[in-house]
């Protein structure tokens, strides 16, 4: 009768990377995906950089509720922000479900209501960052 006690060589390694797959997939699924900046100027030459003007809306009716405001497009991307129900918000961007938005909270300037000669990354005065999209209500543009 074989003893039962001893695994081989090859079947010990494949048992451990068996065993450790779902600790080393796990962790992956915690790594920090890289920022997806907001792009404005995307509407072409004469048109402004953020073609549409947003309010954020469909927050509880607490008056502490925020919404995230994240680095990419998706619920994973890691919350850089976040912003209260009323904001105002430019609406530059778009990628399925999300809205790459560009906003202040200080009531300043942020550049994109003018044309841009080509599209680019956001990177002005104000903040900006991705927003599901059914939180954004259209007001202009």
């Amino acid at each position: 009768m074989p003893d039962c006690s001893v695994i081989s060589q090859p079947r010990r390694a494949w048992l451990l990377a068996a065993a450790l797959a779902p600790v080393i997939l796990a962790g992956a699924a915690f790594a920090e995906l890289e920022p997806i900046p907001v792009m404005a100027g995307q509407d072409g030459a004469g048109s402004d950089a953020c073609g549409s003007w947003g309010q954020i809306v469909g927050l509880a009716d607490d008056p502490d509720a925020v919404l995230p405001v994240r680095a990419g497009p998706g619920p994973d991307y890691p919350v850089v922000d976040e912003i209260r129900q009323g904001q105002g918000v430019s609406m530059c961007d778009r990628k399925e479900n999300w809205e790459g938005i560009v906003y202040s909270k200080q009531d300043q300037t942020c550049g994109v209501g003018t044309p841009w000669p080509e599209p680019r990354a956001y990177s002005g005065p104000c903040k900006s960052g991705w927003v599901e999209h059914k939180y954004v209500d259209l007001v202009a543009g």
